[in-house]
C-alpha cells in the first residue's frame, strides 16, 4: 500500500510538472507570436541597391508615407532618386503624387554649419486613382 502511495504522488507531482512546462510552453509561444508581429500597415525595409534603410506606412488605399534613413555618406540625389523609384514601384504606374515633408537639403547646408546632420527624407506617396 505504501508504495501505491509513493507511486501516486509521485505520478501526481511528475503529472502537476507536465501540466505546468505545457503552459510555460504555450506562453512563450504566444509572446513569441505576439513579439514577431508589427502593425499591418508599418513596415521597415533596406534596399541593398542602394544601400539605404526606408520606413514605409500605409496611411490610406494607395496613399503611403515613405521616411528614407540617411546615413553620414549618403547624397541627396541618391535618397531622390530611390524615393521616385520606390513610389513607381509602390504604385505600379506613373501618375503619383509626391509630397515631400522634410528633409530636402539646402544648397547652403554645408558650408554654413559643417556638422549640420541632415533629417530624414520624408514623403507621401499617393497613386492615382484608376
Amino acid at each position: 500500500m505504501g508504495n501505491i502511495i509513493i507511486a501516486e504522488l509521485y505520478f501526481n507531482k511528475r503529472l502537476n510538472k507536465d501540466v505546468n512546462m505545457k503552459k510555460f510552453l504555450l506562453l512563450i509561444v504566444c509572446l513569441l507570436i505576439a513579439s514577431c508581429t508589427s502593425s499591418r500597415n508599418e513596415s521597415n525595409h533596406w534596399d541593398f541597391d542602394h544601400n539605404l534603410k526606408f520606413d514605409q506606412k500605409q496611411l490610406d488605399d494607395k496613399v503611403y508615407q515613405v521616411v528614407i534613413h540617411r546615413k553620414k555618406d549618403t547624397q541627396f540625389p541618391q535618397l531622390a532618386a530611390f524615393l521616385m523609384r520606390h513610389a513607381l514601384d509602390l504604385c505600379q504606374n506613373y501618375g503619383y503624387k509626391l509630397e515631400i515633408i522634410e528633409g530636402v537639403e539646402g544648397f547652403n547646408d554645408k558650408i554654413v554649419a559643417k556638422s549640420y546632420i541632415q533629417p530624414s527624407l520624408k514623403a507621401k506617396v499617393e497613386c492615382a486613382k484608376k
